[in-house]
Order: structure tokens, then sequence, then C-alpha cells
């Protein structure tokens, strides 16, 4: 059962490995294979692909629940209530006849989903900080976040949503309303849902913040989440978008100046 196990020495563990190197690797190289052949799909391949998506990461979740509460983990282990679970819930979201609702699942999967993916590929507190690269639970976190990235890509590419700025309440209501969630479940469990309970992982200067006040840390840290990840993510938006204006004007001046 030593897949299923999940107490190693600090030897056995860790980032920036090259195990960690080649999982990075293989997450690129898979994900630049998988957008290759993505690129013809039209709008209701994409979003048969995001609902085929919706129902593996449901189903691996519910897998990963069963199996942390047979072996008794403690409730960080299994509620999906941090950032990244809310994936699961806005991929659903995405589906919903109810335009604020919709909007709402696909504003978190284009910023949260990007920032969420990428954070974990290079920082993988919650994976090879704590288990080898061949355990099933750093696999699940891999695959997960990579199924994150691919999908926000995909929503990109097909233009199946486009962020504007007045859609950062939408984002706002969701994170606000699980983060009021895990700050009262962190309360009376001592766990840390949506990383407000406390600061694992994270820097030294972050953890004095903590030491100095958990409630300041934990605002703070919704603030990052909310406010900071989507204005910076949407500023980043529109100056691609900008890029992208400039080199299109300027490719099509040329065309016009040698007819």
């Amino acid at each position: 059962m030593k897949f299923f196990y999940d107490h190693f020495t600090v030897d056995q563990v860790g980032a920036y490995t090259w195990q960690h190197f080649l999982i990075m690797g293989i997450f690129i190289v898979a994900l630049i294979v998988a957008l290759y052949f993505s690129r013809k799909f039209d709008e209701k391949q994409s979003r048969k692909i995001m609902f085929i998506i919706a129902i593996v990461v449901t189903v691996m979740e519910i897998i990963k629940i069963i199996l942390r509460l047979i072996k008794g983990s403690s409730l960080d282990g299994y509620l999906p209530l941090y950032f990244c679970s809310l994936f699961i819930y806005c991929l659903w979201l995405t589906f919903c006849k109810n335009n604020f609702l919709k909007t709402m699942g696909y504003s978190f999967i284009i910023f949260g989903g990007i920032v969420g993916a990428m954070m974990n590929t290079l920082i993988p507190t919650t994976s090879l900080m704590m288990h080898p690269a061949w355990h099933p639970a750093t696999i699940h976190s891999f695959f997960y976040h990579w199924l994150m990235l691919y999908t926000a890509i995909l929503v990109i590419m097909k233009k199946l949503y486009i962020p504007k700025a007045k859609h950062f309440l939408h984002y706002f209501v969701l994170i606000t309303v699980f983060s009021v969630a895990a700050f009262i479940i962190n309360i009376f469990c001592g766990s840390n849902m949506m990383f407000l309970g406390n600061p694992y992982g994270l820097p030294a200067f972050v953890k004095s913040i903590y030491e100095f006040s958990p409630y300041l840390f934990a605002f703070l840290s919704y603030f990052a989440q909310t406010f900071l990840l989507y204005w910076a993510c949407f500023g980043i938006y529109k100056l691609v978008q900008w890029i992208v204006t400039i080199i299109k004007t300027k490719k099509e001046n040329k065309k016009n100046e040698l007819a």
C-alpha cells in the first residue's frame, strides 16, 4: 500500500529536483500537443471537451475524498474548498443558463485557472512538497492543474468568453462566498481552506504577518486572491490584446503598401 502512504522524509520529497523539472517538461509538451490538436475545434466541440473535463475532475475529486476519508485524513486533506478547487464548481457553472452564474464560472476559469495552474506547477506545495513524484497525490495534482490551464487557454483561444472589467463583480461574488465559508470553517476546525487559515508553504515575510495577526493574514490572502489577482490578470490580458492589435495593424499596412 505504499502508493497511498503519506508520511515521507525530507529527502524523499521536494521541489526543483530532476523529477520536478521532468514533470514540468511533460506538462508543457502535453499542453502544446493538446492545444495543437484543439486548434480546429468549433464552439460546440470546445464546449463538449469542457463538459468531459468537468466530469473527469469531479470523478477524480470524489475518488480522492473517499480515499482520504478511509485513511482518516484531516479536513485539509479532503474538503474541496481551496482556491484551485473552485475550478470544479466553475466548470459546471459555465453550463448554466443564467448569465450571471455562467460569467462567474468563466471569469474564474480564465484568471484563477491560469494563475492557479502556473503557481502549483512552479511551487507544488500540495504535491511534491509532501509526496514523491510517483505518488498518486502528486500525479492527481499535476494532471488536475494541467486540465485547469488547458481549459483556460482553450476558452481564450476559441473566444468562448471575453473578459471585461465589469465582470469583476462576478469574480468578486464567487471568491467572497467561498472565502466567507472557508473563514468560518477555519475558525471552528483549525483548517486552511482557501489558504486563509495559515501561511503554509509561503515565504517568511508572509509568516511574519500571520504571527502578527491571523486575521490580517486572512484578509490579505483574500485581497490577493480577489482584487489583486483579477486586476493584475485583466491588465495583462488587455496588454496582450493591445500588442496583438498593433502587430495585426502593421501586417495589414504592409500588405496595403505592397498591393
